[in-house]
This record gives C-alpha cells, sequence and structure tokens, in this order.
C-alpha cells in the first residue's frame, strides 16, 4: 500500500513527504497498549484489595484491641507519635510489603503473579474467618477446618464473581476510616474538655472519705428478715445506726471498667470501654480539684479519672522506641489471642498483666499521703488499705480520701481476721478459675463448688467488715469523722448460682449482680437508718456536690439523695458490654440471697456455720473413733496446696506466708472415677471438714477444702483424710487415705 500511494504521487507530479500509513501490524500495536492499560488497572485494583483485605482481617481488629486499655496507654506515657507510627506500620507498610510480594511475582511472569494474589486474598480471608467461627463453632481443630473452607470459597468466589471484587473497591474507604478513628477515640490523643461546675452560696469543705468495695453483692449482708447480719457483719451493723443505709441500691454496670466511671461521675456507661478524664471532664476527682480546690488521695486501680498532674508516684518513662516496642509485643500478642479458638489459646505467649492494669512488678512508696497512689491491683490488698490508712491525717478541711480495694473481690484467701491461707495474688486456683461458667460439664455447674465459692467469699467479706470497722476508728481518732461526709459502697455485686455466670449479667443472676452496699453518713450526722428508695450508683457523686454546696452544669443521670423533690424511679438501669437493660426493683426487693445464704451454710451465724458445708456436715466437731475405721485399700491423695501445719503453730505463718487451713489437690487412686468420693479430715482426732470431689467428668478427680485456722493447736498436729462410705443414712464408715504431696505450682 506505501509503495501504490508513493507512485500515484509520481504520476500526478506532486512532491511528498511519503508518512507510510498504520495498518496490519500498527493496529496490532494499539490492541496491545490497551492490554498493558487493562493489565495495569487490574494490578492497581489487586493492590486496593489488599489494602482493604488487611485493614478489616489485621489492622481494625489490632485497633480495637488499642483503645480497650487506656490504663496501660496512660501508665506508660505512651505518645501520641507511637500511636500514629503504629497506624502506620499496619494501615500503610502492612499491606505495602505484601504489595512489595506481588510486584517481585509480577516480575517474574503473570501467571505466577496470579497465583501470589490469590494466595495473599486467600490468607486475609483466612484471617477475617477464624475470630467469625470462633463465635459459633465450639471444637478448635473444626474452627480452623471451618475458617480454611470459608477462606477457600471466598478465593473462588472472588476469582469468579466480579460482584465480589467490587464489594472490596467499594469497601476501600475503610483503609482511612479505621486509622483516623483509631486517632480520634485513642486516649492518648483525648480532648479534655473543661469542668462544668460551680460554687453555691452555701459551698462547705467537709472532707470527702469514699470507700469502694468490688464483687460485692449488698444483699449477702442480710438476714431473711433483711436486716444486717451483725453476727457476721458487726462493723456495717453499727454502720447503719450512723450512716443512711441505702438497702435497694444497685449498680449500673457489671463490670468494673464502667462501673466505676459511673460512679463517680454520675452518667450511665455509653461504651465497653474504659473511661479517662476527656470522656467525662465532670467527675468527682476534676470537680473537687478545680471547683472547690481539694487536697487529694486516690487509690484508684482500674480506673483512670484522677488528673495526671496530681499524680505523685513515679510515673513509668520510657522512650518513644521503647514505648513502640512494648506497645508492639502486646499487641501481637493480643492480635494472636483475637485468632486463635480457645482450646489451643493456652499455646500462646502470656499478654503481660500490664496490659490489664495489673503490673506484679509495680513498686509504690509506703510513705505517699497524697496524690495517685496506685498499686498493682490483684496483690497485696492489705497492705494497700493498711497504707490507706496512713494518709488519713489530722487535715481537716478540703480532703478527699478515696479509695477503690479489690475486696472482698476473688482471690478469695483471707479468713474474718485478715490472715491468708492462700496466695493473694493473680495466680487464682481451682475454685477461681475463670472458664467459661455456663457451658456444660463446666465446673460452675457443680452446686458443691458453688457452695465452697460463697463459703469463701463470705469470710472475705467478714474480713472486710473488720476494715470497715478499722477505718470508722482511724476517722474518729484523727477527728475528721463526725465532720467528714463518709460513703461506703461497691462497683458491682456477684453472683453464687450453679450453670450462671458469677460475673456476667444474667437474667438468672440479676438480683445479685445489681445489688450493692450503700452508706452514706453526712457531715454532722450522728443517727442512722434505713432508706428503701431505688437508689443506683449514679446518685452518688451529684449528691457529694449537693452536700458540699457544688452546682454541676453538666447534666448527670443520677440525682442527689437530698432531692426530696425527685420522683422515684419505677425502673432500674444495668449497661453491660453488649446491651443497656431496664429492670423492674422488685428484683432486688424480692432478692433469693439471704434466704440461699440461710439454706446452705444452717441457721448457725457468724464464722464457725461457714464451715458446716459439705456432704455430711453434721460430721463436724465430732471425734474420728466415733465411726468405724476400715482397713481396706488405701485412697491415695496428691495435694497441689497442703501447708506444713504439722511443723507449725497455731497462728503461725507457713513458709508462703500463709496460715494453715486451706487444703487443694486430687485423688490419684482409684483411677477410675465412676463418681464423686466424699472426704473427711480430722485434726488430733476431731473432723475439721467434709468434702467431696467435683461431679464433672474433667473435675471428679479434683477437690478443696477450708477448715479453720482454730483447729490446729500450738505445736505438732495430727492430721488425717478418710474416704466417707455411707451404708445407710445412720451407718457412716471411714477409710484411711494416703497421702502423697505435689508442687504446689503444678495442675
Amino acid at each position: 500500500m506505501t509503495r501504490w500511494f508513493f507512485r500515484k504521487q509520481k504520476a500526478t507530479g506532486v512532491e511528498a513527504t511519503v508518512v507510510p500509513l498504520k495498518t496490519g501490524t500498527p493496529t496490532s500495536q494499539q490492541g496491545e497498549s490497551a492490554g498493558r492499560q487493562s493489565s495495569d488497572l487490574r494490578t492497581w485494583e489487586d493492590t486496593l484489595h489488599l489494602f482493604v483485605l488487611t485493614s478489616f482481617a489485621i489492622a481494625q481488629p489490632v485497633y480495637d484491641r488499642l483503645t480497650e486499655r487506656p490504663a496501660f496507654l496512660i501508665d506508660y506515657r505512651i505518645q501520641p507519635g507511637v500511636i500514629v507510627f503504629i497506624a502506620i506500620c499496619l494501615s500503610l507498610i502492612c499491606p505495602l510489603l505484601l504489595v512489595a510480594v506481588e510486584r517481585l511475582a509480577l516480575r517474574i511472569g503473570h501467571r505466577l503473579y496470579n497465583r501470589v494474589h490469590l494466595t495473599l486474598v486467600g490468607i486475609c480471608l483466612f484471617l477475617l474467618a477464624l475470630p467469625v467461627c470462633k463465635l459459633v463453632i465450639p471444637n478448635g481443630s473444626l474452627v480452623i477446618v471451618g475458617a480454611c473452607t470459608l477462606s477457600l470459597g471466598g478465593c473462588w468466589c472472588y476469582r469468579h464473581i466480579r460482584a465480589i471484587a467490587l464489594l472490596l473497591t467499594y469497601a476501600s474507604p475503610g483503609v482511612l476510616i479505621f486509622p483516623a478513628l483509631l486517632l480520634y477515640y485513642s486516649p492518648v490523643m483525648a480532648r479534655n474538655g473543661g469542668v462544668t461546675a460551680s460554687r453555691r452560696a452555701d459551698f462547705d469543705s467537709a472532707p470527702v472519705v469514699m470507700l469502694v468495695l468490688d464483687e460485692f453483692c449488698g444483699s449477702s449482708l442480710m438476714t431473711t428478715d433483711r436486716v444486717i447480719d451483725a453476727d457476721r457483719f458487726p462493723n456495717f451493723a453499727a454502720l447503719s445506726k450512723e450512716a443512711t443505709w441505702y438497702r435497694n441500691a444497685t449498680t449500673v454496670a457489671d463490670h468494673t471498667e464502667q462501673a466505676v466511671p459511673a460512679l463517680l461521675s454520675g452518667k450511665y456507661p455509653q461504651s465497653q470501654h474504659q473511661l479517662i478524664p476527656g470522656d467525662v471532664p465532670q467527675n468527682l476527682f476534676s470537680v473537687l480539684h478545680t471547683v472547690a480546690r481539694y487536697e487529694m488521695t486516690a487509690f484508684e486501680p482500674v480506673s483512670r479519672l484522677m488528673p495526671s498532674t496530681l499524680n505523685e508516684e513515679v510515673a513509668t518513662k520510657v522512650g518513644m522506641a521503647q514505648q513502640a516496642k512494648i506497645l508492639a509485643n502486646v499487641l501481637g500478642k493480643l492480635y494472636l489471642f483475637y485468632l486463635t479458638p480457645s482450646d489451643f489459646q493456652k499455646f500462646l505467649p502470656k499478654v503481660p498483666l500490664t496490659w490489664f492494669g495489673m503490673d506484679q512488678e509495680r513498686v509504690t512508696d509506703p510513705q505517699l499521703k497524697r496524690g495517685v497512689i496506685r498499686y498493682s491491683w490483684g496483690t497485696q490488698r492489705d497492705q494497700q488499705f493498711e497504707h490507706f490508712l496512713r494518709t488519713i491525717d489530722g487535715n481537716l478541711e478540703s480532703t478527699l480520701h478515696f479509695m477503690h480495694v479489690l475486696l472482698p473481690h476473688m482471690p478469695w484467701c483471707f479468713n474474718p481476721a485478715g490472715r491468708r491461707y492462700a496466695e493473694d495474688g493473680d495466680d487464682w486456683n481451682l475454685l477461681d478459675s475463670q472458664e467459661n461458667e455456663t457451658t456444660p460439664g463446666s465446673l460452675h455447674a457443680d452446686e458443691f463448688n458453688i457452695i465452697q465459692q460463697q463459703q469463701r467469699y463470705l469470710l472475705q467479706a467478714m474480713y472486710v467488715d473488720q476494715l470497715i470497722g478499722r477505718l470508722v476508728r482511724r476517722l474518729k481518732e484523727s477527728g475528721q469523722y463526725d465532720r467528714c461526709m463518709f460513703i461506703v459502697t461497691a462497683d458491682h455485686g456477684i453472683s453464687f448460682r450453679a450453670g450462671v455466670p458469677r460475673r456476667n449479667l444474667d437474667a438468672g443472676n440479676r438480683d445479685e449482680i445489681m445489688s450493692v452496699p450503700l452508706f452514706i453518713k453526712l457531715p454532722g450526722q450522728r443517727s442512722g437508718g434505713v432508706s428503701d428508695r431505688h437508689v443506683e450508683s449514679v446518685d452518688v457523686f451529684p449528691t457529694i456536690a449537693d452536700v458540699l454546696g457544688i452546682t454541676l452544669l453538666a447534666p448527670t443521670d443520677g440525682r442527689s439523695l437530698l432531692d426530696s423533690k425527685a420522683a422515684e424511679r419505677d425502673r432500674k438501669t444495668i449497661v453491660t458490654y453488649t446491651e443497656r437493660l431496664e429492670v423492674d426493683p422488685k428484683v432486688i426487693e424480692e432478692s433469693r440471697v439471704p434466704e440461699t445464704i440461710r439454706q446452705r451454710f444452717s441457721d448457725g451465724q457468724g464464722a464457725d456455720a461457714l464451715f458446716r458445708i459439705g456432704p455430711h456436715p453434721r460430721l463436724v466437731g465430732l471425734p474420728v473413733d466415733s465411726f468405724v475405721q476400715l482397713n481396706g485399700e488405701a485412697t491415695i491423695l496428691e495435694f497441689q496446696r497442703f501447708s506444713d501445719v504439722l511443723e507449725r503453730t497455731s497462728g503461725d505463718e507457713t513458709s508462703r506466708g500463709e496460715v494453715p487451713g486451706f487444703f487443694e489437690g486430687r485423688v490419684k487412686s482409684p483411677v477410675s472415677l465412676d463418681a464423686p468420693v466424699s472426704l473427711a479430715v480430722s485434726v488430733n482426732g476431731v473432723i475439721r471438714g467434709c468434702t467431696r470431689t467435683y461431679q464433672p467428668a474433667q473435675y471428679r478427680d479434683r477437690f478443696t477444702l477450708l477448715i479453720p485456722e482454730d483447729s490446729f493447736k500450738p505445736g505438732k498436729n495430727d492430721v488425717r483424710f478418710f474416704t466417707i462410705t455411707l451404708d445407710d443414712p445412720s451407718n457412716i464408715r471411714l477409710t484411711p487415705c494416703r497421702v502423697s504431696i505435689a508442687d504446689p505450682h503444678d495442675s
């Protein structure tokens, strides 16, 4: 064609520059160019999809974990730059690394590129599917199989159904939204609002002393007549004669992270995340410090509402590089727990307790008297209270003494005298198991186990009663008692019903979880009384402000208990991590707790009745010689916890700093246990306690037993265990057991 065109031009005598026409091969080049553009477009689309998938599968779950524990971020003074760095790594660098792998594959060939891309998509889909499968599949192996199946199916759909790819494209705004939300809501980015309160003309700077207990059901203080059991709780009974006891008081949240901030701010919880000062700028600490100019002492182990500027404790200070390293280490472990089925989590590295505000290595100056005083919340609770007593001095004006102490919260290890029979720490023993309490076959389904738990809880609550007496005496000795506003309450209650959650709110435990003790003594008040008003914990802060003559300008959900015009509540509010409920107040008024305690621990009062439990409680206190002792094959018991009482004097502490009386172990022989084994322990020839192994199959060899410390005499003690055989109701026979001692840290 070119040659023909050239000849035609010469024949006409026209001089021209010959420009070849693009035909045939040149048109094919246009197609190749269009193909390259289409391929580039697809490559960029694949890149976008990897950003989206990593955002949903990796970045967002980590961001959720990161905002759950403001206490950790505040304690370690995590800087905003560290949070930004984490966001850049997860939302930008992580997907870019995957893209780099793809681009290397593309250099080798399109076929390898396609396989690599589909593999990376499958991995992301697998990470997305794992937590979903965990929610619906109880078996860990099946969870992994289910996640693999979903990810393979997702890859097939992604490759063959164009709408799936478009869905990922439309989800791309999440790549920017997720880190933006993290930076906006992160505690270290929090904006502090101004304190919205002012003094009234009748402002009175009376001292405020507030004690917040933990896991304390208010109804457990009562007899079946709904009066305080003065035999078990004499100091609470005495306080009720000098302060107003609100016996229908309830919490508004079933978890400490929500309940304590609600108590201190008068606001119902709005989210499951732990609040910080920027979230509720109008709270007890900010108002008394800014408006009333109070000096403050705050033992605040869980919440973090005390202004950091008032913290006289030496804070943890590390460089930004070290902060990033610490944070990345913790978040990595948390992400693994988020992905891993519960069956396999025991093989994972433990999440540091510092993440949960439980720093075992925290060192607190015992001489501090003002500012934030923060111990590792689950340890040294008796020492924490001793420190709190020392902070109460002779200053009669403008002081706040606040203490949140995790008592009678588990671990249950104190007897009523305040002496430990087990370790006070976070390495909880068998009875304090945190397993899924509503799962069929769990230890929590055994009624006897629940009775033993409640026994130890009540004994520890009796120790709390002794602490209340000491606190009142200290206030009177310092001259502050008459002048101060004194408040004793708790964050939430606790349940002791088989098959019902111990701590999470459930239809079967609302009366136990919601009920809290509440005693308020006003300045100058000298006579107490009982109020049956339907009070909620959010009413405490507005009441304090009203008593001191402070006007709260920002709205609260609670109202002052001094407001006689306030209408009675016809519903009680309780907030969980997942919902907000309105509950009939009759649930509290008609609580079965006092009657259940009477039935489980007989009609006896005080601590003695708490030890008459087990399969044969009538044996307790009787001599061993009263019963026939068989000489058959002995049952072998192996103890994990067996105080070395034989060489100790009664009242002396063991090598672990514990007093004798608590036994924990397992039956080693017979190996096959078709039914629970009943056991009795004698000390110096007298039966001091009865127990049995547990009913669920996986716990049928396990047992625990607690007997009174005064069972032991000075000098050497003869401690023996027996199996109990019941031929008929009137014929009980005992068979001596052989005993071996295991390492107390073995399970």
